[in-house]
């Protein structure tokens, strides 16, 4: 007798739970109906600006991502540029000292030199303290040699240099 009623219990529960759904769904249907109906101008108007504030922000977002790379690119040529400004400044003043130091040897070197004509060609002994300031001798008879018109062929085989000196001190004189 317990399991019949156990059973005509579950049914009847069953039974209250199908009728309680159906007046939910029922009731569900309805409010979803008013509400559409309820809408006004007004609040259709609110979605749209909504969503275009929205698309705004997410392209304002993307533009100031764009704009924070291009500020750090900046930032790091402005250091680089300033490291080379400083690196500049640095061989003017060692060129100048240079300069100042070519002519002292230069005043010194002719009293050490030895002049010896052989064939009609000069030949020049040169102390090792020369072969130091060889190099400013160097770049400063390139210089002339272009302002003349020669070619790097030219130069090359007038100072005994390789054609790949000519050009770097060439190549320094541009800039």
């Amino acid at each position: 007798m317990i399991p019949i009623f156990l059973i005509a219990m579950a049914i009847i529960i069953i039974i209250l739970n199908v009728k309680t759904l159906k007046q939910k769904e029922n009731s569900f249907e309805e409010i979803v109906k008013s509400k559409e109906d309820s809408i006004n101008d007004y609040e259709v108007e609110i979605g749209k600006l909504r969503r275009e504030f929205s698309e705004s922000l997410t392209e304002l977002q993307g533009e100031i991502y764009s704009l924070k790379e291009e500020l750090a690119f900046i930032k790091e040529n402005f250091q680089g540029n300033k490291m080379k400004k400083e690196e500049d400044s640095i061989l003017i003043n060692n060129e100048e000292n240079n300069s100042d130091n070519k002519e002292n040897n230069f005043e010194e070197n002719t009293l050490i030199n030895e002049i010896n004509y052989d064939n009609n060609n000069i030949v020049l002994e040169e102390d090792e303290s020369e072969s130091s300031s060889n190099m400013g001798f160097k770049v400063n008879e390139v210089h002339r040699l272009i302002s003349l018109g020669l070619t790097d062929d030219q130069i090359c085989e007038t100072l005994g240099l390789g054609k790949g000196e000519v050009l770097l001190i060439k190549g320094l004189y541009k800039e």
